[in-house]
């Protein structure tokens, strides 16, 4: 008697014995004559799975089940408001093909096309500011703070100093310019 077993490569399965069809991979065998037997392998199922942080940022295409070693093309379509950025593995391509080895997921990441930059000042009576606006993602703007008279700049709400300065704008984002009283030595001298 004689045993035999397929054994299959990473990736994939056996699925029969191509002569009889038996689905029994281990098998003991009596030879009476020469037999040929040949083991039918087939490629494993593997997903891909895409996500976004919401729906509404746009549509990924591509997902599914699919054969071991495949490639396959995953496509964001992004909606009006959004912007793709890449995704989560650093990848930036869109089209992107991937190559399919095991599980896998992708998740898209996005940010918003136009973002909403508030400037104000601390008190509008002592200084006026200006830069506010919807600024497109990634976009530098100028924003200033100027103090009316008997006033002085004095800081940002993020420490910098410069009354007037360039801000590259990635998110909503709001600025504060704190103004303050002059301050005035008096000397009283007598007679």
């Amino acid at each position: 008697m004689l045993k035999i077993k397929a054994t299959p490569k990473y990736g994939y399965h056996f699925e029969c014995w191509k002569e009889d069809g038996d689905t029994l991979n281990a098998r003991a065998l009596t030879l009476e004559r020469v037999t040929l037997l040949t083991a039918v392998f087939v490629p494993n199922k593997y997903n891909i799975e895409l996500k976004s942080k919401d729906e509404k940022y746009g549509n990924l295409i591509g997902g599914g089940t699919f054969d071991y070693n495949t490639t396959n093309t995953i496509t964001v379509e992004e909606n009006d408001d959004y912007l793709f950025l890449g995704w989560s593995d650093g990848d930036i391509n869109n089209p992107r093909k991937v190559k399919l080895v095991q599980d896998t997921t992708f998740v898209a990441l996005f940010v918003k096309k136009f973002n909403d930059l508030k400037v104000e000042s601390n008190n509008v009576e002592w200084g006026i500011v200006s830069g506010s606006g919807s600024v497109k993602y990634s976009n530098t703007v100028k924003i200033s703070a100027t103090a009316n008279a008997h006033y002085h700049f004095m800081s940002w709400n993020d420490g910098v100093k410069e009354s007037s300065r360039q801000i590259t704008v990635v998110s909503d984002t709001a600025f504060v310019a704190t103004f303050a009283i002059d301050s005035f030595n008096l000397e009283i001298v007598s007679n």
